[in-house]
């Protein structure tokens, strides 16, 4: 018979890893190989989904972090402008109000409801933020007039 014909040829050229195990021994082997390196590899698992969470979570506060100074300038700017043009005013200076602050233009107008809202709401949380102080330093407070009793 021609060694071409011959199956063990042909089986030969399979990696061991991807061949179909033969014996019972051989069968056991691989059992206790993959069982050996499962730990690490569950591990090396944990770590990457760790690592991915970490990074995606630190890209976006950084794209968060950005828009918000984005934000800030622009709000800046419009506060400055507005400052401006009252300035303006109170100087008795004969000032064009609606082309400074682009009334009757919509996209101006929506840049300028935008930047109020901001405002609002960023008043809010202060005032939120104040009104928790008072209330923690009111009980703190309070518990030292009880230790003092």
């Amino acid at each position: 018979l021609p060694r071409v014909a011959n199956p063990s040829f042909w089986s030969s050229l399979i990696p061991r890893p991807f061949r179909r195990p033969v014996t019972e021994a051989e069968v056991i082997e691989r059992a206790l190989k993959r069982s050996a390196g499962a730990e690490e590899r569950r591990t090396g698992i944990k770590f990457l989904v760790l690592g991915i969470l970490v990074g995606s979570n630190a890209i976006n506060l950084i794209s968060i972090k950005r828009d918000m100074l984005n934000f800030t300038r622009q709000t800046d700017a419009k506060l400055e402008l507005l400052r401006e043009v009252v300035q303006k005013v109170k100087n008795g200076e004969d000032v064009d109000v609606k082309q400074a602050l682009g009334t009757g233009d919509p996209e101006h107008e929506k840049e300028w409801e935008q930047v109020m809202k901001e405002l609002e709401e960023t008043d809010m949380l202060l005032e939120g933020r104040k009104k928790r102080e008072a209330k923690r330093q009111q009980k703190e407070q309070q518990r030292r007039i009880k230790e003092e009793d």
